[in-house]
């Protein structure tokens, strides 16, 4: 007997991602012309209605999975052997744990880490924990799964769901703006103003064969909450931010936009986030400091990730102090 038509709720980790990638991705021993088919012929929908192969998803949208991708044979040969992860890999992967329970676990992403696989990227979260169930660190159904994403550079807090009600709830959150995030980071230059709001749309687009995210009035609503929390002359400023949405590379493009690219950052701040003479970094400043939810039961919970070392560096560098109380209640303003 074939089960009912099973739902697929899109994640920040998804958003932005064309729906028959997204099967693909979730279902890769079928082949990809099966997957075109369900959607042409509306046996895949998005939010009850049918969808181009093309359509972007969004955060929070409702995907029919049709129940014969469950029950039919798989078209493509099998899916490459899973290796178990190493002693080694375990050790670094649960150095990086700030908190877990049954429910899900908050990880401290180092930098250069990705945490999905793609075009040349071939060590990442994602696969990593495929690799640790098949160590036997975790059971096939316990997996932690993501539930959102960081950039490659960027370091900090992340969230990872290890029951399917968990990861539902926390996707949830990211939807309805109930989970909120923190970030700290240093740029080259100083805002005009000691704190405000930047409100600019964002638009992805492709330029000379890269694709970006620009500022465009045909974009997405894209807002941030930055504040200073100290600063170097007129050369570097420690920012706090607080994404009010959740756009690809919003941070990075809304401090670029303002003259204050992230040091480190040579996408979107090219060699002015770069240049020695301003203190840059080859790798970029950008850390997700701080996350806020509410959990199912109604507490309040809040977790920290420490700076990773290139920041920690810089920050001595600098005269910053990243354990001043005073500076931490005043980053933490911004929740408010």
């Amino acid at each position: 007997m074939i089960s009912p038509a099973q739902p697929l709720i899109i994640s920040p980790v998804e958003e932005g991602e064309r729906l028959d990638k997204v099967f693909q991705r979730k279902f890769p021993t079928l082949s990809f012309s099966r997957i075109q088919k369900a959607v042409r012929g509306g046996e895949i929908k998005v939010n009850g209605k049918k969808a181009e192969a093309s359509y972007r998803v969004k955060l929070g949208d409702i995907l029919r999975v049709p129940p014969p991708f469950y029950a039919e044979p798989q078209e493509n040969a099998a899916p490459p052997k899973i290796f178990p992860a190493s002693p080694f890999e375990i050790k670094e992967f649960d150095n990086c744990i700030l908190f877990e329970n049954d429910d899900f676990l908050v990880w401290n992403k180092p930098f250069g880490f990705a945490v999905q696989g793609g075009t040349k990227i071939q060590k990442h979260l994602d696969g990593l924990l495929d690799r640790l169930v098949e160590a036997g660190r975790y059971p096939k159904e316990g997996r932690p799964s993501l539930v959102h994403r960081l950039d490659r550079d960027t370091t900090g807090v992340l969230l990872l769901a290890k029951t399917k009600k968990m990861a539902s709830f926390l996707t949830q959150g990211f939807a309805q703006k109930k989970i909120s995030k923190l970030y700290w980071a240093l740029c080259v230059g100083i805002p005009e103003f000691s704190e405000g709001r930047i409100k600019l749309p964002l638009l992805k687009k492709e330029i000379s064969g890269v694709e970006k995210m620009i500022v465009d009035e045909k974009g997405k609503n894209a807002e941030t909450l930055y504040k200073i929390l100290d600063r170097v002359g007129d050369k570097v400023s420690w920012l706090a931010l607080r994404p009010l949405t959740g756009r690809t590379h919003q941070l990075r493009v809304h401090c670029a936009q303002l003259g204050m690219p992230i040091l480190g950052d040579g996408k979107y701040g090219s060699s002015q986030a770069l240049r020695e003479e301003n203190m840059g970094s080859q790798k970029m400043c950008l850390h997700a400091f701080e996350v806020r939810l509410s959990l199912p039961n109604g507490d309040i919970k809040t977790f920290k990730a420490p700076l990773p070392p290139h920041m920690k560096v810089l920050f001595k560098e600098f005269g910053f102090s990243e354990a001043s109380k005073e500076i931490i209640k005043e980053s933490e303003g911004l929740f408010q």
